[in-house]
């Protein structure tokens, strides 16, 4: 059977809240991860593995590794996976000045607005592999100023992918202080509060920072579409 990209969003739109501050967060995505690699590898001619990026260091990406640059802690927008090179996950979006996103939860959804940090884009993916590539699925919710798809975010809704990268969330959530706490965790309940943050709190923690560290569209909709944009998949 022939799975093509959307499928993965489809699926990451129908599951983000049963997955999500859950038990099951981390083992569900590492099933995620292994099916979009074995697809990868199966389907379309994909010889490697799936890397992943690391941003609480100024390391590499992990497993099929490629350098990500000692800027990506403090300026993940000049590293190599988001300068727009040729071996880029695509560059910034075009920087439009603005005041930072506003998570604002789909109807259904408890919690109300929270509002971020502006980064350094904001507008469409102009360089790199991915410049100019179609979103097609999204969004669900939490896109100021941006109508919901149809259907719930399933339906066919083609658009530009925008990102609005930057240092601000990254350096605070994602940092050497949050991974030591994590691991001296000493039960599932306290490192799932650390690792996923408090719903709809400025507290966000290291997976929701990192998520908003890409933002945009979809990486901005409240992680539903967010595997949409293919950074996502080197995030987790």
């Amino acid at each position: 059977m022939d799975i093509t990209f959307d499928d993965f969003v489809v699926v990451h739109i129908q599951q983000t809240l049963d997955i999500h501050f859950s038990g099951v967060f981390q083992p569900w995505n590492r099933w995620f991860l292994h099916r979009y690699e074995k697809v990868l590898r199966e389907e379309c001619g994909y010889k490697g593995y799936q890397p992943r990026c690391s941003s609480s260091e100024a390391g590499s990406f992990r497993s099929g590794s490629i350098g990500i640059g000692r800027s990506y802690h403090t300026a993940p927008e000049k590293s190599p996976i988001f300068n727009g090179g040729s071996y880029s996950f695509g560059g910034n979006g075009d920087f439009i000045p603005h005041e930072g996103l506003a998570i604002d939860p789909p109807e259904g959804v408890g919690g109300g607005n929270v509002q971020l940090p502006a980064e350094v884009g904001g507008g469409f993916v102009t360089t790199g592999p991915f410049a100019n590539m179609t979103i097609n699925l999204g969004p669900v919710g939490g896109l100021e100023g941006t109508a919901p798809g149809p259907d719930g975010g399933l339906g066919y809704n083609p658009r530009r992918l925008k990102r609005d990268v930057g240092p601000a969330l990254n350096t605070r959530y994602a940092n050497y202080t949050t991974v030591l706490n994590l691991l001296l965790k000493p039960d599932i309940v306290s490192y799932r509060l650390l690792s996923e943050g408090v719903p709809y709190t400025i507290e966000i923690g290291p997976h929701g920072g990192i998520h908003y560290t890409i933002s945009g569209d979809p990486g901005g909709d409240l992680f539903f579409t967010s595997p949409g944009d293919p950074a996502f998949w080197v995030h987790h």
